[in-house]
């Protein structure tokens, strides 16, 4: 029972404590661990649905006033100052963007929809792309990026979610 237990993890909550074939304590007690467990995956699955739905909702309005504040911004009628609170909301837009994008992905990966694809990546040049990116985005804010990567380094993994960290990083 307790091996069976502990090998109940987020990932394998669909796993139930073998009955036994009497009605003891034990028993009992196994029967109230597993409608527990039954009542996780339950509460688990509502989660990754409100999350994958959520993330899902978001996307069209942000696509929308992403797209508005860009055309806006291309048609020169605004003052520099509201250019510039134009430019700020496009970026609070992005970051908005960014975290649905990310909690759309996790509900997949919490629903086995997305699995990650492990083939031999080099590791060098995904880094040497984060560090080219974030070097962009810093020079907004007049900050700089500085790193040495060694070249060459090979791994085994999924590079869009390696770059995906390493720009999560920087």
């Amino acid at each position: 029972i307790t091996e069976a237990a502990a090998s109940i993890t987020g990932d394998r909550l669909n796993e139930r404590l073998p009955a036994p074939a009497t009605e003891d304590e034990i028993g009992r007690h196994i029967h109230v661990l597993n409608g527990m467990f039954d009542r996780l995956q339950r509460s688990f699955e509502q989660a990754t649905r409100f999350t994958a739905d959520a993330a899902h909702e978001l996307r069209t309005p942000l696509t929308i006033m992403r797209g508005q504040i860009e055309e806006a911004l291309r048609s020169g009628r605004f003052s520099p100052e509201q250019q510039r609170l134009l430019v700020g909301l496009l970026e609070e837009n992005t970051g908005l963007q960014k975290i649905s994008g990310n909690l759309l992905l996790l509900a997949r990966f919490d629903t086995g929809k997305s699995q990650l694809k492990r083939v031999p990546v080099d590791l060098s040049a995904v880094l040497l792309e984060a560090r080219e990116d974030a070097e962009l985005l810093a020079a907004s804010r007049h900050l700089t990026v500085s790193g040495v990567i060694a070249p060459g380094v090979q791994v085994s993994g999924d590079a869009v979610m390696l770059r995906r960290v390493a720009l999560n990083l920087i």
